[in-house]
Order: C-alpha cells, then structure tokens, then sequence
C-alpha cells in the first residue's frame, strides 16, 4: 500500500493552475521540521475536481499555516533521448488535507504577519511607524504610553536599523 500523511507549516502560498480538462492542480511546499537543525521542505501537488467551488479546500489555507497531508507518492520512471530510463524524485500526490491549529491561532499569526510585513516595508521606505501602546501608566497626573514588551522590541529593532 503506498500511503503517506505529513505534519508540518506551509510554507509558501499555494499556486493553483487550471488544466485543460476544467480541474486544478494545486503545488505548494510542506516544511517538516526533523529536529531543532534540520527543516525538510516537501512539494507537493493536489487535484481539485472541476465541479468544486474555486480551489477547494485549498483556500481555507496560507503560509506558515498548520496542516496534515495525506496522499501517496508517485516516481513514474521515463526513457530520455538517449534511450536510458531515469528515475525522477517522487512526487507527493495529496489526497486530503486538515487543518490542524485553531482557527484564532491562526489568524492572530495572520495578522502579526500583516503588521510585520507592514513595518518592515514603512521601515524600508524611511517612514517612522508610531510604536502601539498597550496601556497607560500615570506619572504625575499625565497619562504616558507604556509600550507592550513585544511593541518595546519592534521599537529598539526599528532604532537599530
């Protein structure tokens, strides 16, 4: 029996193409993390019937989201012009895909994601981005913006550049 499920982060976005006959084939990579040094990063490829709705469950999913992969592999060996038989890298051919964070987990990363990429491009334009105050603390009858030890970071790390 050929069968094989892998855990891991997505880590790139997914690029569905149409085929000829209606469906899509959908190709992303799947990082595997094997210990604390090494990431394995899988391809893989996904059919998405042409009677689904727009790419399936495949659009409930981005990078760096959490999934299981099951499927099976497929290495279809082929003759080159030189008459020799090669015997390509397997291709992991997806069957079933499960999404397995929490959906507010998910998109909590989302969004610091967005902020990230946000000040990262303000910071590569020159614009100076205010730093987020999570609460405020009173000195002498002022109210003062005491930055959260994350916003803290970001600011030191938006000095440093």
């Amino acid at each position: 029996m050929n069968y094989a499920a892998v855990s891991g982060r997505l880590s790139r976005k997914i690029y569905p193409r149409q085929n000829t006959n209606g469906s899509k084939t959908i190709q992303g990579t799947i990082a595997i993390r094997v210990s604390d040094e090494l990431t394995d990063f899988i391809p893989f490829k996904a059919f998405v019937n042409k009677d689904t709705a727009g790419n399936g469950p495949w659009d409930l999913v981005s990078k760096g989201d959490h999934v299981v992969l099951t499927g099976r592999l497929n290495a279809t060996p082929y003759v080159d012009k030189n008459g020799e038989k090669v015997y390509p890298p397997a291709d992991f051919i997806v069957s079933s895909i499960e999404i397995s964070e929490k959906a507010e987990i998910r998109n909590q990363r989302r969004a610091e994601q967005a902020e990230a990429e946000k000040q990262a491009a303000a910071t590569a334009s020159g614009e100076v981005t205010p730093v987020p105050s999570a609460e405020v603390a009173t000195t002498a009858g002022k109210a003062t913006p005491v930055p959260s030890a994350k916003a803290a970071k970001a600011a030191v790390n938006v000095i440093a550049d």
